[in-house]
């Protein structure tokens, strides 16, 4: 041997590359190689121009992954992951063999890492239902032969999987629409409505996020209030308010927006829901009314047959004109009217 990589005199090698020499022109190949210098050195053998070299690998070398890995927390229906990371500890002087990982259970192994740089094994685990989830993966790393010669295996591990999985919340509408506020004398006590919402609880209350909800309407009378992390299982409340302050409308379309609120937990975020909606009916009046008949004047209400929300105490207007109020499909029938009003209504 001519020693290109530290052989001794006796003989012995460490891995390196060496050539055979010989006089004159070289002539065939070799049928084999015999290697006696160690049993963990495997040699490769190359011809180039008048030389034959020999090269001369040792094995790859690592430390196995640990025998658990905790893969955190995730979503319901998602795979809970993790990696850990493998060196290949063998020298980086180009004669080490290259390690390999091959996992057996969900996840991947590695291929091809050269001595001094690392691997990613790579762990995974399905979820089905909330609650705490485990599992199991073998972990085989590898020596890959150079040459004819196998895979070396160095060691095997089975690594035990732990990890959490969490549903979103789940908004339950319980109250039936539309929201009837009624008719309401202008000045009035601004009516109040509440809309019940269960975070319903999907397969386990501990490990289902909270809930928010909030709303907004398209009617500017007709406003709501919001709650925030409402546990599953458990039922919350918006308050919905209409103001009276002014003649008007009570009808709006009230959107609810649901937030799955994660409350803090580790690896996991805030998500929207879908909204929801509800409808809400209602009218403010002014509660004057005038009615006139002929040159006679002062018909007004009485109190006895008053529609609802109409003021008793209207103004005593000549009756010029057709009435200025309206009256509502509840109000009371045109032969209850008062005397003077009914005359002039069968003249309309």
């Amino acid at each position: 041997l001519s020693d290109n990589a530290g052989a001794n005199s006796q003989g012995s090698a460490g891995a390196g590359a060496y050539t055979v020499m010989t006089s004159g022109g070289i002539g065939g190949t070799f049928t084999s190689v015999i290697n006696p210098l160690s049993a963990t050195l495997h040699e490769g053998v190359f011809y180039v121009g008048g030389h034959v070299d020999l090269y001369l690998y040792r094995l790859a070398t690592a430390t196995a992954p640990g025998t658990s890995a905790a893969l955190g927390n995730g979503r319901v229906g998602s795979n809970l992951t993790g990696s850990a990371q493998v060196t290949n500890s063998a020298s980086s002087d180009g004669f080490s063999e290259r390690l390999k990982a091959t996992l057996t259970g969900s996840g991947s192994g590695f291929t091809g890492v050269a001595g001094g740089a690392s691997g990613t094994v790579n762990y995974s685990l399905a979820t089905s239902a909330a609650g705490a989830q485990s599992g199991s993966a073998s972990v085989v790393l590898k020596s890959t032969g150079v040459g004819s010669y196998s895979d070396t295996t160095l060691n095997t591990t089975s690594v035990a999987l732990s990890g959490t999985a969490y549903d979103y919340a789940s908004p339950t509408l319980n109250t039936a629409g539309p929201v009837a506020f009624g008719n309401v004398h202008v000045g009035a006590a601004d009516p109040t409505a509440n809309l019940s919402i269960t975070n319903t609880t999907i397969s386990n209350a501990s490990y289902q996020d909270q809930l928010n909800a909030s709303s907004s309407t398209d009617n500017l009378k007709v406003t709501g209030n919001s709650f925030t992390a409402q546990t599953a299982g458990t039922t919350g409340s918006l308050t919905l308010t209409a103001g009276a302050s002014t003649v008007g409308s009570l009808a709006s379309t009230v959107t609810l927006g649901y937030v799955s609120n994660a409350n803090g937990v580790s690896g996991l975020s805030n998500s929207n829901l879908t909204n929801g909606s509800i409808t809400t009916t209602g009218q403010v009046y002014s509660g004057q009314s005038s009615w006139s008949g002929g040159r006679a004047r002062g018909a007004r209400w009485p109190a006895a047959s008053a529609p609802t929300g109409v003021s008793t105490k209207g103004r005593r207007d000549s009756m010029r004109a057709s009435p200025v109020w309206t009256p509502p499909a509840s109000a009371v029938p045109v032969a209850r009217w008062p005397l003077m009003a009914r005359a002039r209504a069968s003249m309309l």
